[in-house]
């Protein structure tokens, strides 16, 4: 599940429905400073709105109920940036 945009207070509800039911949740957009702000994170003057403490408790409830898994995803094959040769450029013919 994918949330984002302002209006946080208006969406906390949501995610606290949505930690029971969805594998994932990924908080980006505007929604995400009051969550790095319940976490301690430094957040400057960007959009902070919303309870922190329930915040915070979401956090935790996510985070003991989280299942277990890699914290990096390792790819088989490598990925090349734009410009750069990659493995289809470097054949000739």
């Amino acid at each position: 599940m994918v949330l984002g945009g302002a209006k946080v207070a208006d969406k906390l509800p949501v995610v606290g429905g949505l930690l029971g039911v969805a594998d994932q949740i990924l908080i980006g957009g505007g929604m995400a400073f009051t969550f790095l702000a319940a976490q301690g994170h430094g957040v400057g003057l960007s959009l902070l709105e919303g309870d922190l403490d329930v915040a915070r408790g979401y956090l935790d409830r996510a985070a003991q109920s989280a299942t277990p898994r890699p914290e990096r995803m390792e790819r088989e094959e490598p990925v090349h940036r734009l410009g750069q040769p990659g493995p289809d450029r470097d054949r000739v013919g």
